[in-house]
């Protein structure tokens, strides 16, 4: 199949000017995703007290990848007893999700599509953890957004002293997802590197 070639100059800026354009959205898009990996994987590292494991793993990932950045599949490697798996996505329109829309709509909003196909996908037998950023509503009046968000199928005491949103669905077997603060979730972590 031959190229499409634009009849007249304006045309041919235009298609340039589209592509450059979505090359340009997908390179920000994939930075955003990288910074808040990083992000995610710090907060990893600072909570378990393995702050200089950072320019190590920056070194791995340096060599396998050919970017010095913090990755989950860098923690892993040095650390293959961890017990969670722990994913991280940046997704779109998170802005306008609600926390009625989580009560309503669970199942179908794209943060619980996501956190199905990583579970489904996920072979190694841990719980799954998807962190994703729910950020202040769009046209939001003195509401503040939640910040790095856990979606997860960890089993947690009723007891359990931080806010959540759970979710029970009759599956075989039965799953329970529940979302609460990423931060509040490495609270309650007692795994210790050996």
């Amino acid at each position: 199949m031959e190229p499409h070639i634009p009849d007249n100059l304006d045309d041919l800026f235009d298609q340039a000017g589209s592509e450059g354009a979505a090359r340009a959205a997908h390179a920000s898009a994939s930075l955003k995703q990288q910074r808040f990996e990083e992000s995610v994987v710090r907060k990893l590292l600072q909570k378990l007290d393995l702050t200089e494991m950072i320019g190590p793993l920056r070194k791995e990932a340096k060599d396998a990848f050919g970017e010095a950045k913090l990755l989950f599949s860098c923690f892993y490697q040095s650390h293959p007893g961890f017990p969670w798996r722990l994913y991280c996505q940046k997704l779109p329109f998170m802005h306008q999700v609600t926390q009625v829309d989580m009560f309503r709509r669970f199942s179908t909003l794209p943060v619980f599509k996501r956190y199905s196909e990583l579970h489904a996908e996920d072979g190694t037998g841990k719980p799954v953890v998807l962190v994703f950023d729910w950020p202040t509503p769009e046209n939001a009046e003195k509401v503040e957004g939640l910040g790095h968000m856990a979606m997860h199928n960890l089993p947690l005491d009723h007891d359990c002293p931080y806010t959540r949103f759970s979710r029970r669905f009759m599956t075989d077997p039965p799953q329970t997802v529940h979302v609460m603060r990423y931060a509040d979730l490495l609270e309650g972590l007692a795994w210790k590197p050996s």
